[in-house]
């Protein structure tokens, strides 16, 4: 059904007389006929194995456009929110200002990648990225919530454990349990969005926070008293961060709007520099 619509729509639209000899019936049709060719491509997707058409786009992480993929800022307003504390509605503001200023730049990358190629520009933005990335999200740090840059100046956290006892956490489903010493100091440390660093413990010890000159000791998960134990250290190291000056939130009136916006604008450059000539480059890999 959806190749005959739009089959017969398609045809039509090849057919059809001009203004001059039909007169408004000419537009009318023209519309209607691609209404019809919109709702058959609507078939053919819903009608579909969308299962693997939706495999695709995690399929967009490989190959040409893993530069893509990671250049992509949607990591910023969860940087901005979960690390550096700025509210939700100012992180939005800031980061939808800064997509104003940087959508006419997909043009004009797109644009410019007609006259000198593609592969250049997507190159060079990888380049820069990976050059720049750490700089400017340490500047928006600075221009956001200073305050937490002073304290992870003064009082940088720590974590000092045996990397054996360090797993990767990744738990999309929840279902996962992490009750080495070090995987509980780290995991503390990820869900209160606060940045450390590792120091190597020697093996059989049980990890520890350091946060300036405080040192919070951890647990074995799998200790027969773990949970009380886990009450006595969540509750030491709540307070702990807050005790060396780490702000809860970020204050609104420390906030330099101007900079934090021209450093997000600078990120969707990037992203523009990928995007702009990725859909030409991508259709260019495969002959007529």
């Amino acid at each position: 059904m959806t190749i005959v619509i739009i089959g017969l729509s398609t045809f039509l639209i090849g057919s059809l007389p001009g203004y001059a000899s039909i007169g408004i019936a000419a537009p009318i049709i023209f519309i209607a006929m691609r209404l019809l060719q919109g709702l058959a491509l609507g078939g053919e997707y819903g009608g579909a194995w969308t299962a693997w058409i939706q495999t695709t786009a995690t399929l967009a992480l490989f190959g040409l456009t893993a530069g893509q993929a990671v250049v992509c800022q949607f990591y910023s307003l969860f940087f901005l929110t979960q690390t550096l504390k700025v509210d939700g509605t100012s992180a939005n503001i800031m980061v939808a200002v800064a997509l104003l200023i940087g959508t006419p730049f997909f043009v004009f990358f797109g644009s410019l990648s007609d006259r000198i190629g593609r592969k250049p520009i997507i190159m060079a933005d990888c380049l820069i990225a990976a050059l720049s990335f750490f700089p400017l999200f340490k500047a928006l740090e600075h221009y956001t919530n200073p305050t937490l840059e002073s304290a992870t100046q003064k009082s940088p956290i720590v974590v000092i454990a045996n990397p054996n006892e360090c797993s990767f956490q990744f738990n999309p489903v929840g279902t996962a349990k992490f009750t080495t010493s070090c995987d509980i100091a780290k995991g503390a440390l990820l869900k209160a969005g606060l940045n450390y660093e590792n120091v190597v413990a020697p093996a059989g010890t049980l990890a520890q926070i350091k946060v300036g000159e405080t040192v919070v000791n951890t647990y074995n998960g799998k200790s027969a008293d773990a949970k009380a134990q886990g009450a006595a250290f969540d509750k030491t190291l709540a307070g702990t961060p807050k005790s060396a000056g780490y702000p809860a939130k970020a204050d609104p009136a420390l906030i330099n709007w101007p900079m934090a916006i021209v450093i997000l604008t600078i990120l969707v450059i990037f992203v523009t520099m990928v995007y702009g000539p990725i859909a030409a480059m991508l259709v260019e890999m495969f002959p007529s």
